[in-house]
This record gives structure tokens, sequence and C-alpha cells, in this order.
């Protein structure tokens, strides 16, 4: 999200909810999703070394967070946020 945080972030989200910072620590939005009740589990791909990603059931949004510190990034940073448009076509 670092360095264009408008495509990072699906339009749908942006409309909703306006410009998204162009960094966040995935820590911080984990405690925002689970004080709305909801909560975040790892998803399973072990294909990337430097990344991991994170699904909040029943919403279609995936997390991909930076797991290994480098030039382009700090570790633990947001590094996209994704929902599925099959799910916003449901909840529009």
């Amino acid at each position: 999200m670092r360095w264009d945080p408008e495509s990072a972030v699906v339009a749908a989200l942006r409309n909703s909810y306006g410009a998204f910072a162009s960094s966040a620590r995935a820590e911080d939005l984990i405690a925002a999703i689970n004080e709305l009740g909801r909560s975040v589990e790892p998803d399973g791909d072990a294909t990337a070394t430097d990344f991991r990603r994170y699904r909040v059931p029943g919403s279609g949004a995936r997390l991909i967070v930076r797991v290994d510190a480098d030039a382009q990034g700090e570790r633990g940073e947001l590094w996209s946020l994704s929902v599925s448009p099959a799910w916003w076509r449901e909840t529009g």
C-alpha cells in the first residue's frame, strides 16, 4: 500500500470508507477487526516466505502482511487488502 494505496485498496472499499493511509500496521487492523466481533485467520498460503495471507471469515476480505523486513517495507506492515467482488455484489 505504501507506493500506491489507490490500487492496493479496491475501489468499493475506497468508495465506502474514503481514502486509506499509505501504510498500516497489520496488528492495528487485526485489533480493530477483532473489536468488531470478527476474527482474522491465517489463509494457509505457503508459497511466499516474505508475506503471509490472512482472511476474515464470512467477509470476502484478505490481508497480505509483510513478515520479512527489507528496504521496501517493514515487518508487520499491511501490504495489501482485497475483498472478493462477489461479496461486494451480495452486500452492495
